[in-house]
């Protein structure tokens, strides 16, 4: 602890400063102007990739049957079981006492 302190202690502001040299005021505005969109669910976000799924598919990072089994067992496995039954609100809207 006391090595690393000393080590710190050692390296001249003017070497740090430059890096930290950042303008704020416009990352800020920027960060607040972006809002990206976002699916409402899973089925969205599968619908989305499966539509366009080509930026994966470039310098051969995926193949495309790779991308489309996965979709299919994510569909399968995960989206239908969740639609095909009911929600636990449900139970408390309709079947609560």
């Amino acid at each position: 602890m006391r090595f690393t302190l000393t080590i710190a202690l050692l390296i001249p502001i003017s070497h740090i400063a430059p890096a930290a040299e950042v303008h704020w005021q416009g990352v800020a505005r920027a960060a607040a102007s972006y809002q990206p969109e976002q699916p409402a669910g899973e089925k969205p976000a599968l619908d989305a990739l499966e539509k366009d799924h080509a930026f994966l598919l470039k310098g051969d990072v995926f193949q495309k049957d790779l991308l489309e089994t996965w979709i299919e067992l994510k569909r399968k496995k995960e989206v239908d079981p969740v639609r095909l039954r009911p929600h636990p609100y449900e139970f408390f809207l309709y079947y609560d006492v």
